[in-house]
């Protein structure tokens, strides 16, 4: 690969990258690589209104869960999420992954956790790229405090065994290809790094009303069954109930 333009502390900022034996370019705009050819459409009727709304997923979701759920709420999910994510854990100078970042909430906090590591993130819309920008470099005068590219999460412009840990949470995992998004996440996760998937899953105790609610929630999606996608190779492999919507699939590669 090939780079020509220009660079913030070392970090490619605009210009284009070129691939000479494929004969192929990609533009780089503010520091993202746009490696998708289109806008992969959304699988559901859910991930299409999360798609045409990214500035407001989080508020909406910030407001509505609680009332969903009568009381655990976004930051208790993601207060969950961090618990598996383990960062403290990780040795210095660790890489993360983040499939599917939207608005790159999740990228920032985990970069501000821990400055020393190699903080990735992905998603194949736009609009939550455009965002995402924001929260990693609210300073046009400073590198972005991770590094994006514009992906579909099934085919990961990503070398083998380059992260330790991988993670998407809700939505990428249910649709037609879900198994070829979780064998790639594999992919990138370095021999015993661990990877994990957080998506719709109804508790089996909830309610009835939480049962009505989560209807509503997932607008009649139908939720994955995440057992029958792990890939073969997978060790430690867990399903966890993380509040009365959510499940995560974490393991080790």
């Amino acid at each position: 690969m090939v780079f020509q333009g220009t660079n913030l502390e070392l970090v490619v900022m605009d210009g284009v990258l070129t691939c000479g034996p494929c004969r192929l370019a990609w533009l780089v705009d503010d520091g993202v690589c746009c490696l998708i050819e289109g806008e992969t459409s959304a699988r559901s009727l859910r991930g299409r209104l999360q798609a045409g709304l990214p500035r407001l997923r989080e508020p909406m979701l910030g407001a509505g869960l609680p009332l969903l759920q009568h009381g655990s709420g976004l930051g208790a999910l993601t207060a969950r999420v961090d618990e598996l994510l383990d960062l403290p854990s990780l040795a210095e100078g660790a890489s993360v992954l983040e499939i599917g970042a939207r608005g790159g909430a999740r990228l920032a906090a985990m970069a501000e956790t821990r400055a020393d590591l190699a903080v990735w993130g992905t998603d194949h819309r736009p609009g939550n790229i455009a965002l995402a920008r924001e929260h990693l470099r609210p300073d046009v005068a400073q590198a972005p405090k991770a590094r994006l590219l514009m992906s579909a999460p099934d085919r990961l412009p990503l070398p083998d065994d380059q992260f330790d840990r991988t993670i998407e949470v809700g939505g990428l995992i249910g649709g037609a290809n879900g198994g070829a998004v979780l064998a790639e996440m594999a992919r990138v996760t370095r021999s015993g790094g661990r990877v994990i998937a957080v998506e719709p899953g109804l508790d089996p105790a909830a309610s009835a009303w939480q049962r009505e609610a989560f209807r509503l929630y997932v607008l009649g999606d139908a939720p994955p069954e995440l057992a029958e996608l792990v890939p073969q190779a997978a060790g430690e492999v867990a399903i966890t109930q993380l509040d009365s919507f959510h499940r995560a699939l974490s393991f080790r590669a």
